[in-house]
């Protein structure tokens, strides 16, 4: 998880705000946009309205299917109403999707996850406060759009599409493959991979400031947020939403969880009875997503100083620095976990790999700083040996996950 700092922000949309979503939508969904680009389509974004958040956290990720399926182990969740993805036979309960946002899930199903986890769903207005920040951003990482921080639909989608991009993915991708589209938090995926459920009703906004809004009392619909590997951008803007049935699911939809107080690293449904496998389980999974996702922004990190072939770009300095971000993050969180007694040595091993990250980061900010070539190819050099100690940690706790 990632901690959200307390605040204020304009929530919803001005008339400038709602200006942008017209022309985005004119701009990327051709003829289809006659019939669906007017202003009235935007207007439930409507009125901007100040509102002011307590400090909460966010999950850092999408839900995946690896941390759905241990819910549906523990008898607390069911699982998702199919098992395939849009373009995949066979998607939930296979393995090498595990790392992918679960979908096919409705409302009451995200909220018992997230129940079982120690958590609950974000409100409406802390998603899109973690989403936008303070500056009220159009987009988790600024007011451009940029096809290369998310996952929506490019070239490979059949739906209403962008033809002049591929971002590598015709369906759902690893959460949080996308280091550089992170949100002023340090959240991931905000924008696109699939649409996130949060907790409130559907309904108006109304025009006075709110302090720690909850929606309306009651309603008919639920709220996905976000935009998913299916939209275009000016479906994934951090300001749009919309309502659907209470018992919606689709091949587009997930969510990610919030709290109050703070991560736990055991489910709080189980602290009291889950066996001590079980327990080192949880952990060894928890450890995993964080080193996948410590190796995917080195990794991103890495490719963005080689392949940038001129250092002063203001693109290339953002994306490094989100990288940058990511890795300091997740090694604070490895740092700062709960862990049970059995995994302590293995923990050790973990900080121990990943302290060469540390050292590369800083290493790397000294070279964007520098701009120099000798330092960018030592920081390079550095990442390489970070993503190998990282595999070796994965391998350390792949052999912990069989042994138990």
């Amino acid at each position: 998880m990632v901690y959200v700092p307390s605040g204020e922000f304009y929530m919803g949309s001005d008339a400038d705000g709602v200006r942008t979503a017209q022309d985005l939508c004119r701009e990327y969904r051709g003829d289809v946009a006659r019939g669906t680009c007017w202003l009235t389509a935007f207007q439930d974004e409507q009125p901007a309205h100040l509102v002011r958040l307590d400090g909460f956290w966010i999950d850092r990720t999408e839900v995946s299917n690896g941390q759905y399926r241990q819910c549906v182990g523990a008898g607390a969740c069911v699982p998702p109403v199919e098992s395939g993805s849009y373009t995949r036979d066979s998607y939930y309960g296979d393995s090498v999707y595990d790392d992918y946002p679960v979908i096919w899930v409705r409302w009451d199903q995200a909220a018992d996850y997230c129940a079982w986890a120690g958590r609950r769903l974000p409100t409406e207005a802390e998603w899109e406060y973690a989403a936008r920040g303070p500056e009220g951003l159009l987009f988790p990482w600024g007011n451009s759009f940029d096809p290369t921080l998310l996952n929506y639909c490019d070239v490979d989608c059949d739906g209403v599409n962008d033809e002049t991009v591929d971002d590598g993915y015709p369906d759902t991708a690893p959460v949080g493959s996308f280091p550089g589209g992170a949100s002023w938090c340090g959240a991931l995926d905000m924008a696109g991979n699939v649409r996130e459920w949060v907790a409130d009703w559907y309904g108006r906004y109304p025009s006075e400031q709110q302090v720690n809004p909850t929606g309306p009392a009651s309603g008919e619909s639920r709220i996905p947020r976000g935009g998913s590997w299916y939209d275009v951008p000016d479906d994934v803007r951090s300001t749009n939403r919309g309502g659907n049935s209470t018992d919606y699911s689709r091949f587009k939809v997930g969510f990610r969880c919030a709290s109050s107080s703070g991560p736990t690293s055991t489910p709080l449904a189980a602290q009291t009875a889950m066996s001590r496998p079980l327990e080192v389980l949880l952990y060894v999974s928890d450890v995993g997503d964080q080193l996948g996702a410590l190796t995917g922004a080195v990794g991103a990190t890495r490719r963005s100083l080689v392949h940038e072939p001129e250092f002063a770009n203001e693109a290339w300095t953002r994306d490094v620095e989100a990288g940058l971000r990511t890795i300091r993050r997740v090694h604070q969180e490895l740092a700062e976990m709960s862990v049970p007694v059995e995994m302590v040595g293995a923990h050790s091993e973990v900080l121990s790999a990943t302290s060469n990250c540390r050292f590369a980061t800083d290493y790397a900010a000294r070279a964007l700083d520098t701009q120099t070539p000798g330092d960018i190819s030592l920081a390079v050099d550095l990442l390489v040996s970070c993503e190998l100690d990282m595999n070796t940690a994965l391998e350390l706790m792949d052999t912990y996950d069989a042994a138990h």
